[in-house]
């Protein structure tokens, strides 16, 4: 039995974790013809039934932060009702923007979810300097490049964890092939905070940074990451012309699927738990005291626990992975027969690199789908 209900929306609450808004499940929409075909019983105007009923309500495609609760106790988010911990399951497609709860009994259920919106007030294109604490102002950070600002000769730093609150997130810095118009140029420095709790979902430049063109990350942990793409991804920056200095990737699944037109080139690859693609043709460049724990890795080939390839004259020193799992997949969108190149802690090397003093410990393994 499917219900499509009505919602009201009862209130918003803005903090600087963005703007909260909470609805309601309208029960009045319910109608006694809905129910043919379900033992029921009704007591103190709740109407309980033998077997789950599915609600299902458009709340709206990408939002972050979705809840819902039942006479005020939380709900499992969950497709399976056999983990129902008594009070009804929900889950929510953010494509869809459809949220879906499986419950047993009608009575006043509550939903709330995230809101963030980007705030730039913290820039002054005259600053050499600027200091992030907030889901709004990091994603104003991510506004503001994808406009060309690249922040070439500028610092970027964070003076506090950000939880995103799963957020649908829009890396920082377009990724364009060749042309870094709108790739972020600059320095940024999380000064040992956290940035938690994102998802990302596109075709190409992949994770928190897409494209970083002749820049620095340093000093940041990103932690419970999930980010899909068809080509250079990674929890942490897509593409990277530059240096990766003390960042750490904790709980993470990066996957790398190939586009269905079968393309030869960049295609299912490039995959890493930190960074899908590092390099400066043949400058040096480096991932220095860096970190992959609990990563997760799907890709058609170049898939590593910290880079998925590493161009010429790029360093891998002082870096651990430990728990990395890797799956090469050479099935889904098959387009040729290409070497597979996967390794915990890169998976493709091209030219004279330096990988010393590095540490693979844990449960590594890797799994091969073949055509």
């Amino acid at each position: 039995l499917t219900l499509t209900l009505n919602v009201a929306k009862t209130g918003e609450t803005t903090t600087s974790a963005g703007t909260t808004v909470a609805l309601e499940i309208d029960m009045t929409a319910v109608m006694e013809s809905t129910k043919a075909g379900v033992t029921s019983t009704t007591t103190d105007n709740v109407t309980t039934f033998s077997n789950y009923i599915t609600i299902e309500y458009n709340l709206g495609a990408g939002l972050s932060g979705v809840t819902a609760t039942h006479k005020g106790n939380a709900m499992v988010n969950s497709t399976d009702t056999a983990n129902d911990a008594g009070h009804g399951i929900y889950s929510y497609n953010a494509e869809s923007g459809i949220l879906t709860i499986k419950t047993k009994t009608l009575s006043p259920f509550a939903v709330s979810y995230v809101v963030v919106t980007p705030d730039t007030s913290w820039f002054n294109a005259e600053g050499d300097e600027f200091t992030l604490s907030s889901p709004a102002a990091l994603a104003g950070f991510s506004k503001l490049v994808s406009e060309g600002n690249t922040f070439q000769g500028k610092t970027v730093k964070l003076d506090s964890d950000i939880n995103l609150n799963n957020i649908s997130w829009t890396p920082i810095g377009d990724f364009n092939g060749t042309n870094f118009t709108k790739a972020f140029r600059g320095t940024f420095d999380g000064q040992g905070h956290t940035v938690s709790n994102y998802t990302v979902d596109t075709h190409g430049g992949a994770g928190l940074f897409g494209e970083v063109y002749l820049g620095t990350i340093k000093n940041v942990t990103v932690k419970n990451v999930t980010v899909t793409a068809n080509r250079m991804a990674g929890a942490l920056v897509g593409q990277l012309y530059g240096d990766l200095e003390n960042c750490h990737v904790i709980n993470a699944s990066v996957t790398g699927i190939p586009n269905e037109d079968g393309d030869s080139f960049d295609n299912g690859d490039k995959i890493g738990g930190l960074v899908g693609w590092i390099g400066d043709n043949g400058n040096n460049r480096h991932i220095s005291d860096c970190s992959a724990t609990n990563v997760t890795l799907r890709a058609y080939r170049d898939v590593g626990g910290l880079a998925g390839y590493i161009a010429s004259s790029t360093s891998i020193t002082d870096c651990t992975v430990e728990n990395i799992t890797i799956t090469v997949d050479k099935l889904t969108n098959a387009y040729g027969n290409s070497s597979i190149n996967a390794g915990y802690l890169y998976g493709r090397a091209n030219g004279n690199n330096t990988v010393v003093d590095n540490t693979e410990t844990g449960n590594n393994t890797t799994d091969i789908i073949p055509q």
